[in-house]
């Protein structure tokens, strides 16, 4: 299985309420980018993923929970926090069999980024 195994972790707020965070496979994580020219440079068109969460320009998602469909392919919940707001929403992520690429569907439109740097 090219991801492996998805660790879940079980933390606590100061409200004493449980939230369930999961990790992004290592294969997802790096900076990733509709325009390879601006790589390493402000990039309000791409994304960096952590193992445990998505940067937006403006926003940052951090995963609730993690269901891995395919070795290729996940659907992430994530909570999102950015510009005073925050949001809840479930996006798709499948890596191309390369690794330099990968198709995310968030908020009804889908997009490929591209791989910033060695996979």
């Amino acid at each position: 299985m090219l991801f492996g195994l998805i660790i879940v972790v079980i933390t606590m707020s100061p409200t004493s309420t449980a939230e369930i965070a999961a990790d992004f496979p290592k294969e997802l994580q790096g900076s990733w980018t509709d325009d390879i020219s601006v790589c390493g440079k402000e990039d309000t068109g791409g994304m960096l993923i952590t193992s445990h969460s998505v940067e937006f320009y403006e926003a940052v998602g951090v995963p609730t929970a993690i269901d891995q469909a395919t070795d290729r392919s996940l659907t992430a919940r994530l909570k999102f926090k950015g510009e005073g707001k925050t949001w809840v929403e479930t996006d798709r992520f499948v890596l191309a069999e390369d690794n330099q690429s990968v198709r995310v569907s968030a908020l009804g439109r889908t997009f490929t980024l591209k791989r910033c740097g060695p996979a």
